[in-house]
């Protein structure tokens, strides 16, 4: 009757869980295969000891009648595995790797007649290719890692180096954040950290993880990019499988510095020719890493520092108004090619001018009347024009509005913090604790719309803080019965400081005074807990798993807080045509008109006019209904649903 109540006790654990169960993450795995004699007979009843050659944990199976046998809920490293049999010297692999997510099949053949204290010693290595399941996708080991040429040290860099996988184009945020694996949606693919959740819960991306991992804390990862098992995960795309190194019973450490210097870079074509220098690029990754054991045997401990510094320029060009426009001046290509006497000096060949008082009387004469000429817009356009005088033909008409180019600065500042330590409590209990903390600051580059607008306006700066943690613990309850349960928390954090906290006034085709990138702070905290259990018998074995997710998205946002106005010549009648044309004969306004299509020229007419045709008001109400301030962030506090899968 004793015997029956370890069984009843399984059968109710695994009773229990399996009520709960969904898909757990997928990170430990199993090592199978058969024990045989010289002759190829199966040998049962076999002893098979596995021993982590880095914490020294074993645990020990038997093979079944048939020889088979399974070592289900392996954590990933190098192991040794002896095998031993009455009548047979024992075999002892001495260097099996495990790769996380990555089934291994090991059969074990006895080659020797002979004693149980008699040894045979095989040099194994890493399994090339996974004959177990039907999986696809390859495994880094730490080694791998190291070598492998990359980019700034960036991890996701080296995540999409599989096959099926299409990585993200343009800018290198894009590249890390997007991604594309067999055609499945960037934001289907699932990375897990140690077991634990730890996706970019709104933007969702191929590879990328909240928590920042470095190459000198990265134990291995595996990118399975199709025929995910049914333990993987809750995505159709890929299943990404990191883990973070442990201590050992020796001590290991490192020191880095990795540098690139402006003298390796050229200027470009542009800021030559604008009489530009070349923006600074200077990049600096330095760091250090110590591992080693607390108590020889029973406690390890992993460190790893990283600090990221770079000092880079970014050449870019932005729509500036010529002094002559700042004066009322509008200038246009002559239709008869003709030059205007009356132009001021430096004015092109075949242009004619019109005045600001010549431009009321040619409205007052077409229409009979005239919006006049706003002083205000013109002294605004007159101060842009003294400031950033004009250095660059690229961009502009040349004859109102021209380009000023500059260098804009946007260093980056990155601090990255990982820390685990690994505790053998008993030969049948592990556990682990994984924590990360990042500090990162960078100015956003300069694009068109983006970062520095004039090199004295604000830079909106991205500061970017997330935390994480992951305790674990593994229970060997038996020989056939193994059960995994973690908790993790990914506290993603970030305040992007936009460039103004004002309403937006502009000249539509002529000139910006900012980029008027507004404030944004998100916080989301995702708690994860994931409970998994394995069961073999022979050469069968079952596993249930639950998965449990609470994710919060609080976040602040000044976007729809301000009013924006601007000169907007397709405001304007038919698109603007009232603006160059007599409504009444459909006659061009102005005298010797070349060309009076072009969007350059009624931008120059709407920004001298100086009249709003395009403006809006951002009105916003708070939970309770109640109008809020001027210049009042939008608050958002709430609670996504995640319903659990079930999987069996």
């Amino acid at each position: 009757m004793r015997a029956i109540y370890p069984i009843l006790q399984h059968a109710l654990l695994i009773l229990v869980l399996s009520l709960l169960a969904t898909s757990a993450f997928a990170q430990n795995t199993i090592v199978s295969g058969t024990v045989s004699d010289p002759q190829g007979n199966a040998i049962p009843n076999a002893t098979i000891i596995i021993t982590n050659k880095t914490t020294g944990v074993s645990r020990t199976v038997t093979s079944a009648d048939n020889g088979a046998y399974q070592i289900p809920q392996v954590t990933p490293g190098v192991y040794k595995i002896k095998a031993e049999a009455q009548g047979f010297a024992s075999i002892e692999n001495t260097n099996v790797q495990v790769l996380v997510n990555t089934p291994l099949t090991l059969n074990l053949s006895f080659t020797q007649i002979g004693g149980i204290a008699d040894t045979v010693t095989v040099t194994g290595g890493e399994a090339i290719l996974n004959t177990t399941d039907a999986t696809l996708g390859n495994s880094f080991n730490s080694t791998k890692v190291i070598e492998l040429p990359l980019n700034a040290r960036n991890i996701p860099g080296l995540l999409s180096l599989q096959s099926g996988v299409t990585p993200a184009t343009g800018n290198e945020d894009d590249v890390q954040r997007g991604g594309h694996v067999n055609g499945a949606r960037s934001d289907q693919s699932n990375v897990t950290l140690d077991g634990v959740d730890v996706n970019e819960q709104q933007g969702g991306a191929a590879f990328f993880s909240v928590l920042r991992l470095t190459p000198d804390s990265l134990q291995e990862f595996r990118v399975t990019t199709t025929n995910a098992n049914a333990d993987a995960g809750r995505s159709s795309g890929a299943q990404v499988a990191l883990v973070t190194k442990s201590g050992t019973d020796n001590f290991h450490g490192s020191l880095y510095e990795y540098h690139r210097n402006t003298v390796t870079s050229a200027n470009d074509w542009f800021n030559n020719k604008a009489g530009v220098e070349r923006p600074a690029l200077i990049r600096n990754n330095f760091g250090g890493s110590l591992g080693g054991p607390i108590k020889k045997g029973r406690a390890f401990f992993f460190f790893n520092y990283e600090g990221f510094r770079e000092a880079k320029g970014t050449s870019v060009v932005r729509t500036v108004p010529l002094a002559t426009l700042g004066q009322g001046i509008v200038r246009y290509k002559s239709a008869n090619g003709a030059s205007d006497p009356s132009c001021p000096a430096g004015t092109p060949a075949g242009v004619t001018c019109q005045t600001a008082a010549q431009i009321n009387a040619a409205y007052l004469a077409a229409n009979g009347a005239s919006p006049g000429i706003n002083t205000t817009a013109l002294s605004l356009l007159a101060a842009a024009a003294q400031k950033y005088r004009a250095n660059d033909t690229s961009t502009g008409d040349g004859l109102n509005t021209s380009g000023f180019r500059f260098n804009a600065s946007a260093p980056v500042q990155q601090d990255t913090y990982i820390a685990r330590f690994d505790f053998n409590v008993a030969n049948n209990h592990t556990v682990f604790a994984r924590l990360n903390y990042q500090n990162d600051n960078a100015t956003i580059a300069a694009t068109d719309l983006t970062g520095q607008r004039f090199p004295d306006t604000p830079a909106p700066t991205l500061w970017n803080h997330p935390k994480g943690l992951s305790i674990g613990h593994a229970w060997t309850i038996s020989n056939t019965l193994v059960n995994h349960v973690r908790y993790g928390l990914t506290h993603a954090a970030f305040s992007q400081g936009g460039d103004s906290a004002q309403n937006e006034v502009s000249f539509r085709f002529v000139f910006d005074p900012l980029n008027y990138q507004r404030t944004i702070a998100r916080v989301t905290p995702v708690h994860n807990i994931t409970d998994d259990i394995s069961w073999s018998r022979g050469q069968h074995s079952m596993q249930f798993g639950t998965n449990l997710r609470f994710i919060t998205n609080n976040r602040l946002s000044f976007a729809t807080t301000y009013d924006y106005a601007t000169t907007n010549p397709s405001y304007y009648d038919f698109s603007g045509d009232v603006l160059v044309f007599d409504e009444a004969n459909g006659d061009p306004i102005f005298s010797n008109l070349g060309d009076p299509t072009l969007l350059d020229l009624r931008g120059a007419l709407a920004a001298v006019i100086g009249r709003f045709s395009e403006y809006g008001a951002n009105i916003n109400y708070g939970p309770d209904g109640k109008l809020l301030a001027p210049g009042s962030g939008i608050g958002r506090a709430g609670q996504a649903d995640d319903e659990p899968q079930r999987f069996l």
